[in-house]
């Protein structure tokens, strides 16, 4: 049957067109129901970047135009196929999974010559390339996508907080002992390696950065990916927003020696996985100082997908996000991250994502709003939302994030806030409780540092401040006892 006639029914039969006569509005209904229950698809869903970094849904012409205006695009695909987290299937089920995925992939870019910087996912029905508008139309026509997505580069979420927390109790106690064999992804800028806070801590490393017609590869020889010693490296500190990770990192797990001992991170016994996501800009692309760094989505996707195949081999309690861009007032189920992120969800490793810098009310960035992630707003010491945060029902908890003191490079400590802050606090804070609650799922983890005392509010809205020897003493007694 050809596609444009079951366009042209559904659309009769949907929308009720001047000019369709009754009969045929019938004979359309009828059609447009059969080809629904027969598989044929319409087209699929689009999403566009907006001016904050965000990803809004839009008509597949606006697309076609936007990509007619550029030389190429980077777009990400999403497969049309039934989905089931692999944490939730068996060995059997989750390979016959992967390799129906594969199959899809091959179906689509069998009809695709010419695709560049193609990236294929084996755990979730997701790639990404790079296309001109004539390619972009193909996929727009190919009845196996479901979805097709810019692949929007977003910025680092950046605008005595250990105690505050309790973690160091937590830490404190034998059997939870500083998170000590469970590690903490964070994808970030990279981190300094030899940071004396670092020492014997990074236990795996990687880098997923896409060199484009904007942007050019952070990965050592300027690979799109890299597995090799080196590879989660801080990128250099000429290029703007390169000590962000270092300073995320040493809030969850960095544990300095010597004249530094008064600072320690939220689990210093916890080992570190750092992923470098971020790839170099200049010019326009830069809000601030040029060159700076942005991550693709398709780059963050390749390093969660790297935190699954990890997570077979190593205690991974959380991974941490202090990245994102736009602002949503509702859940974003349908989020290229989506499926990932539930994925490791199902695995017991909480994504840990930043609820971004906009200082919105009722709103809050992507992909923090990702209803499988666990979103941090920011606090300050005196338990106020600190005024950069953004703060809606979206937040599951906060944790400090103004004024925080970490490592950054050069073998060295400074204070900075933002959302990007308070999210490494409760990345870390799960490694405390992990190492003492190993088969606590996401589900009651989240729960348990949602118990606390300390609530605070903006605007009518009221979120928890994470406390974490609260959350230990919940989990121990499996339930909340304020």
């Amino acid at each position: 049957m050809a596609r444009s006639f079951v366009e042209t029914a559904q659309r009769a039969s949907n929308r009720g067109r001047t000019g369709v006569g009754p009969a045929f509005a019938a004979i359309a209904a009828l059609f447009a129901a059969f080809a629904t229950t027969t598989g044929v698809s319409a087209e699929p869903r689009i999403y566009l970047g907006d001016d904050h970094n965000g990803l809004v849904e839009a008509d597949p012409g606006l697309l076609l135009i936007r990509a007619r205006s550029r030389a190429e695009m980077r777009v990400i695909v999403e497969l049309r196929t039934d989905f089931v987290p692999e944490g939730k299937l068996s060995l059997f089920g989750a390979a016959n999974q992967r390799t129906a995925i594969d199959g899809l992939q091959q179906r689509v870019l069998g009809r695709l010559a010419g695709a560049r910087n193609v990236k294929r996912f084996q755990s979730v029905p997701l790639m990404a390339m790079t296309v001109n508008a004539g390619r972009l139309q193909t996929l727009i026509d190919n009845r196996d996508v479901a979805a097709i997505f810019e692949d929007v580069p977003v910025p680092p979420a950046l605008d005595a907080s250990v105690p505050l927390i309790r973690a160091d109790v937590a830490a404190g106690i034998r059997r939870v002992n500083g998170g000590k064999g469970w590690s903490v992804v964070v994808l970030d800028t990279g981190v300094q390696r030899k940071h004396r806070a670092f020492r014997r801590k990074i236990v795996s490393e990687a880098c997923f950065s896409t060199t484009n017609a904007d942007s050019k590869s952070l990965c050592p020889g300027g690979a799109q990916s890299s597995t090799a010693k080196g590879a989660g490296d801080t990128c250099r500190r000429s290029i703007d927003g390169c000590g962000h990770g270092t300073h995320v990192a040493g809030i969850a797990v960095g544990n300095p020696k010597g004249a530094d001992a008064i600072y320690a991170g939220v689990a210093p016994k916890a080992s570190l996985i750092p992923i470098q996501v971020f790839s170099r800009f200049s010019g326009a692309a830069c809000a601030g100082s040029s060159p700076c760094v942005l991550s693709y989505i398709s780059d963050q996707l390749a390093a969660l997908e790297h935190v699954n195949t990890l997570a077979s081999r190593r205690k991974i309690a959380a991974v941490n996000m202090s990245l994102g861009g736009g602002l949503r007032r509702k859940a974003c189920s349908k989020h290229p991250l989506t499926p990932i992120i539930r994925t490791l969800r199902s695995k017991r490793i909480a994504v840990v994502i930043a609820a971004g810098n906009a200082a919105a009310d009722g709103r809050v960035g992507a992909p923090g709003c990702i209803p499988a992630a666990i979103t941090v707003a920011s606090t300050t010491k005196t338990d106020d939302v600190s005024s950069f945060s953004n703060f809606s029902r979206l937040v599951d908890v906060a944790a400090p994030g103004s004024d925080i003191w970490s490592t950054v490079p050069g073998n060295r400590f400074a204070v900075l806030s933002g959302t990007s802050m308070a999210t490494p606090h409760v990345a870390g804070a799960w490694a405390l409780l992990r190492h003492r609650f190993p088969k606590a799922s996401v589900r009651k983890v989240r729960r348990a540092l949602r118990c606390s005392r300390t609530q605070v509010t903006r605007n009518g809205v009221a979120v928890p401040r994470i406390d974490v020897y609260t959350a230990f003493l919940a989990l121990k007694n499996r339930r909340c006892t304020l």
